[in-house]
């Protein structure tokens, strides 16, 4: 819109750049490239390109990983019963804004090594 104003004016004034003006040989140019973008957007507004990701409104997503396109409730359901106790604790613990630390999940899971509690965060 801006390359159409320079091409059709002499100029306008601009807060930061004071005078915004075209060079006058470059006018039709710039009223040219403006025309061109402009049919363009309106091209891809009512003719999209074809994607190959698309919404979760039931239709297919490529390249993400089929457990992250699940919804919360389906992927909580699929926890192993040591992920769904940390993910217990973190919700109880963690309500009302107070941080959960890993120190303080490997504390309160101690029959659990410290990799082990980082894998099943890195899970979660």
């Amino acid at each position: 819109m801006i390359l159409i104003l320079l091409g059709l004016t002499t100029g306008f004034s601009v807060p930061v750049l004071q005078q915004l003006a075209p060079d006058k040989d470059y006018r039709w140019t710039a009223l040219i490239i403006g025309m061109i973008f402009i049919i363009l957007s309106i091209v891809v507004y009512y003719c999209p390109p074809k994607s190959s990701t698309q919404s979760s409104l039931g239709q297919k997503l490529e390249g993400i990983p089929t457990e992250l396109i699940k919804p919360f409730v389906a992927r909580v359901n699929d926890l192993t019963e040591p992920q769904r106790r940390i993910l217990s604790y973190i919700s109880r613990e963690g309500s009302g804004h107070n941080l959960v630390s890993q120190e303080m999940l490997e504390t309160k899971f101690n029959q659990y090594n410290k990799g082990e509690v980082y894998y099943r965060l890195e899970q979660l």
